[in-house]
């Protein structure tokens, strides 16, 4: 019998990132290649500044404030073990450079448009 843990909501979005992150870099990309190691929670969270671990991290903190443009930047920081939420904010705009293409530069659909109605932040 399998013992089924309970995630916390920052455990949730982050593995609502992962799963997007590898599904955008598991496709091939301009060059027909496709990213050798798989996108790991441990990857994203790890301090490394290595590029193999630095876009995927940016891709999803730019995906989840794409996502979830309520949250602010400081509590992204947070899922991110980040000490600073300027982290994040550089890592939105690099990504949206890097990966033209991604889900994060499309525009925002209209469950994220019914969300930001109810708490009020639409325009």
């Amino acid at each position: 019998m399998a013992i089924d843990i309970p995630q916390t909501p920052k455990d949730r979005l982050l593995s609502e990132a992962l799963d997007a992150a590898s599904r955008y870099f598991s496709k091939p990309n301009a060059s027909g290649a496709i990213a050798a190691e798989p996108i790991t929670k441990a990857r994203v969270l790890d301090r490394c500044k290595a590029r193999y671990n630095v876009w995927p991290r940016q891709w999803c903190m730019a995906y989840i404030r794409w996502k979830y443009p309520e949250m602010s930047y400081p509590r992204i920081a947070k899922i991110f073990r980040m000490k600073d939420h300027t982290t994040i904010m550089h890592a939105q705009e690099t990504a949206k450079e890097r990966y033209p293409d991604a889900i994060f530069c499309q525009p925002v659909d209209e469950a994220i448009g019914d969300r930001l109605e109810a708490v009020g932040l639409a325009s």
